[in-house]
């Protein structure tokens, strides 16, 4: 790759300034090129924006309002909600369930909607491959070709295959997540139909709330159908109690016990004792059981039980918390949520419930210390009970018997009143337990903007990354220019004096012709300029004193312009009134233009001369339009090593003949790449013109030729640029550009033969 054109345009200048301007001009020369990729990139953008199927998006969010699932929970976590980052994991894994996924497939009938059937866009799969989009227009447009290659088995998908289709597409596009600190959940479900996403997720959250109301009713069904089965049980032991104490009275003449002994009261005293401890214990039992599931099960179960309705302080706050409810009501209908009026009454309510359900808790821990000590009364009496009945064994069974039945009767009576009891409380819970514990706080409503994709956005992002690709392209391009566009860039390499940059002509054709150069010159004034320049900086002697008579001109390869240049400079030499000759120093061509012949009527040029077949003025022929005195080629098809004839003694000295007889001999050389001409001639010229064509010919190629020349001998050849094209000049030259006033201010004059 060739080096970049990184060598400043201002020789000493700011190197940041210099960059600073090569960068612009880099943009500046791309421009179009960059315009026009960006605008490709951004239509195309366009186009993707445009044909990508819009995807809408609907969102519901639940709250949970219990701790379902915790055995225990704290009055204040109980009044607040609670919160649980584990249990909102747990009700989101629930969400996004087979269970109820099965329910909201078979509800809304998913497996016949075309976004589930595969006929649709997802998220995940925005468009159908190629593939699929050949097999879609083979299938409408040629049926029987389709049934043929694929089989109608085989296009139908199977009813498994098709549910897994659903269900997969399902889960990828439904989405629940929990909040850190609170106990929202929220639902998200991502579809090409606004109202089917809408309905998907509330589907959802409905079936969900169903369900969790159907599981607490099954607990508390289970739990009543349990204490039905051990009232039954119950009942039965009372009745087979009942029989057995009268068959026993009636079999043994006993009609009651009030003449037993006085260890026989005793031990029936005590035997009251403790059955009304055990009973005062189940009692209790049964109501701390009572407390604690409805505290367990939160909400305001606890605060309407017949305990919290005895106790005058929860009566109390109760009062106060429907009077702050009441004020609140009012003062909403006049504030804002943010008034500090409504903010203290909220303030107020929450101090009022947190006492509630301190004292809530105090009734919970009452009923269970209650509880204990009835355990701790019934096992005192169970002992000393125990006790008295080794001291009775031994009297009379008809006694003991009797009482024993009894108290078994009255037993298991107290018993079957207090499930009894329980039981009735049971149904008042389930009935309170009616209401789910989960309620929708944001219902989900179809969108009528989808949120993919972002048309504007992707059509910007599209545009931004066609600019930064089209400028890195744009330097590529520059990086990978092959030639020389600016003077500049050539003294930058080289190090060489670089004369004037010679414009290309339009009409070539008729510039190659000697007898129009003069008009050329004339027609064309940028081009006369630019020889001009070139004639007057080839004219400067090196020392100021020495004149500068002959001039060899010599490119690196062939078509770079230096033959018509050369007899461009002679023509300008000689229109500044010197006698100008130039020679045609490549022997491996034919005679091109002008001939002189002898009295047989032979052509004679430099071959001729360097072959001692001619003397000096045998090969000099006139150009009848101009005048100009030029030495052609002459036959060289004889000629064996032209570099050995080019360095011979003949021709120096026909060098030195011409620089006697003309002011300016101008030497015109082979390509340097291709002969060695020019390296040998160089030796005997003052000065060596080197031609460079613009933007055409290779750097390594021109560098390699200099080099070439520079090593044999001249080490300040002038370098110039030839066919150099105006218009796209000016974008590479900064130097060389002029304000508009000034070329009116400085018209360049045109010369008239």
């Amino acid at each position: 790759m060739p080096p970049p054109p990184a060598q400043p345009p201002y020789i000493g200048s700011d190197p940041a300034r210099e960059y600073l301007q090569f960068i612009f001009g880099v943009l500046g020369r791309r421009r179009w090129f960059l315009l026009a990729f960006v605008a490709v990139v951004a239509g195309v953008a366009a186009v993707i924006a445009n044909e990508i199927k819009p995807l809408y998006s609907a969102e519901t969010q639940l709250v949970l309002q219990s701790s379902s699932g915790r055995g225990t929970v704290s009055g204040l976590e109980a009044l607040l909600g609670g919160g649980s980052d584990l249990e909102n994991d747990t009700q989101a894994a629930i969400l996004t369930s087979r269970m109820l996924a099965d329910r909201v497939v078979d509800k809304l009938q998913l497996q016949t909607v075309p976004f589930f059937t595969g006929r649709a866009t997802t998220q995940s799969s925005r468009a159908h491959s190629a593939a699929d989009t050949v097999q879609t227009w083979i299938e409408s447009h040629f049926p029987a070709i389709h049934e043929a290659l694929l089989g109608g088995a085989a296009s139908k998908p199977s009813e498994a295959k098709l549910l897994s289709q659903v269900y997969d597409r399902y889960f990828r596009n439904l989405t629940v997540t929990s909040a850190d600190r609170s106990r929202v959940l929220t639902i998200r479900f991502v579809a090409n139909d606004p109202n089917l996403a809408a309905g998907i997720v509330n589907t959802l959250a409905q079936i969900f709330i169903d369900d969790q109301v159907a599981t607490r009713r099954k607990s508390s069904t289970e739990e009543t159908a349990m204490l039905d089965d051990r009232l039954a049980e119950l009942r039965q032991r009372i009745e087979a109690a009942q029989r057995k104490v009268e068959e026993f009275q009636s079999k043994n003449g006993v009609v009651d016990g009030s003449g037993a002994t006085a260890l026989q009261r005793e031990a029936a005293e005590y035997g009251q004792q403790l059955l009304a401890a055990q009973l005062r214990r189940a009692d209790l039992d049964t109501r701390a059981r009572q407390l604690q599931q409805l505290a367990n099960a939160g909400g305001g179960g606890l605060a309407d039980s017949a305990v919290a309705l005895e106790s005058p302080n929860i009566q109390r706050l109760r009062d106060q918390e429907s009077s702050v409810t009441r004020q609140i009501a009012d003062l909403s209908a006049t504030y804002r949520d943010d008034h500090p009026r409504m903010q203290q009454a909220q303030a107020e309510l929450k101090d009022i419930r947190a006492k509630i359900a301190a004292e809530m808790r105090r009734l919970v821990a009452a009923a269970t210390n209650q509880a204990k000590l009835g355990q701790q009364q019934e096992a005192e009496l169970q002992a000393k009970l125990d006790g008295l009945r080794k001291q009775i064994e031994q009297q009379t069974a008809v006694a003991g018997s009797i009482q024993l039945l009894a108290a078994d009767l009255k037993t298991n009576t107290q018993l079957y009143a207090a499930l009894l009891g329980r039981a009735h409380e049971a149904s008042a819970l389930q009935q309170s337990l009616s209401a789910s514990a989960v309620r929708v706080i944001s219902r989900a409503v179809p969108s009528d903007r989808p949120f993919y994709p972002n048309k504007p956005l992707l059509v910007i992002a599209g545009t931004a990354v066609g600019l930064v690709i089209g400028v890195l392209l744009a330097f590529v391009l520059e990086l990978l220019d092959v030639g020389f566009r600016t003077r500049q860039q050539i003294e930058g390499l080289t190090g060489l004096e670089t004369v004037a940059s010679v414009p290309k002509l339009a009409r070539l054709v008729r510039a190659r012709r000697l007898g129009d150069l003069r008009d050329v010159l004339r027609d064309q004034p940028d081009f006369a300029e630019a020889v001009r320049y070139v004639r007057v900086s080839l004219s400067l002697a090196p020392d100021g004193k020495t004149p500068v008579r002959r001039v060899l001109v010599t490119s690196s390869v062939p078509g770079e312009g230096k033959t018509f240049v050369a007899r461009a400079l002679a023509v300008t030499f000689a229109l500044g009134g010197k006698r100008v000759v130039t020679v045609d120093c490549d022997l491996r061509q034919r005679p091109r233009r002008w001939k002189r012949r002898n009295d047989s009527g032979k052509q004679f040029g430099l071959a001729d001369f360097l072959a001692g077949g001619v003397d000096a003025d045998g090969i000099i022929g006139i150009d009848p339009a101009t005048g100009l005195h030029h030495i052609d080629c002459g036959d060289t098809k004889d000629l064996v090593d032209a570099p050995i004839m080019l360095e011979s003694a003949q021709m120096k000295a026909l060098l030195r003949t011409l620089a006697e007889r003309y002011d300016m001999v101008i030497l015109d050389t082979p390509p340097v790449r291709m002969f060695p001409d020019a390296l040998v001639l160089q030796q005997s010229v003052d000065k060596v013109l080197f031609l460079i064509r613009w933007a055409k010919t290779r750097r390594e190629v021109a560098l390699d030729a200099l080099k070439g020349i520079v090593q044999s001998g001249c080490l300040d050849p002038v370098v110039g640029l030839t066919q150099v094209d105006p218009k796209h000049a000016q974008r590479f030259e900064y130097t060389g550009r002029l304000p508009p006033r000034y070329s009116e201010k400085y018209p360049v004059r045109r010369e008239v033969a």
